[in-house]
């Protein structure tokens, strides 16, 4: 039946049901919720710290302006102590994110490339 979440409109002021939010939307959404639940966690852990977090697939969904605000906030939150790894095909994200491992699939298999 599900969480039965409502999510608060900043735009509108309203609620709204998960059901109506678009694609980028959603992924806006979960990624939020992810991070609240995380930084939760930390705290009824006893301070202990959670230094890496994988995200997958989700920023096709954004827009142009939404894309860039996301990666601004990911890069917040690294900063030099967290380890943020995001699985995507979302061109933007390859240019501008300087460490990576790409994942090239042939007719003989993957093969992992690794710039840092």
């Amino acid at each position: 039946a599900g969480l039965n979440i409502e999510v608060q409109d900043a735009f509108t002021g309203e609620q709204r049901k998960t059901a109506s939010l678009s694609g980028g939307e959603s992924f806006e959404v979960s990624m939020a919720l992810a991070l609240g639940l995380s930084d939760t966690v930390q705290a009824h852990a006893g301070g202990q710290r959670m230094d890496s977090m994988f995200i997958d697939e989700g920023f096709g969904s954004l827009d142009e302006r939404m894309l860039d605000k996301a990666i601004e906030v990911l890069r917040r939150l690294a900063g030099d102590t967290r380890q943020i790894g995001i699985i995507s095909h979302v061109a933007k994200l390859e240019e501008c994110i300087q460490q990576k491992i790409i994942v090239e699939g042939s007719n003989k298999g993957s093969s992992l490339k690794i710039v840092i």
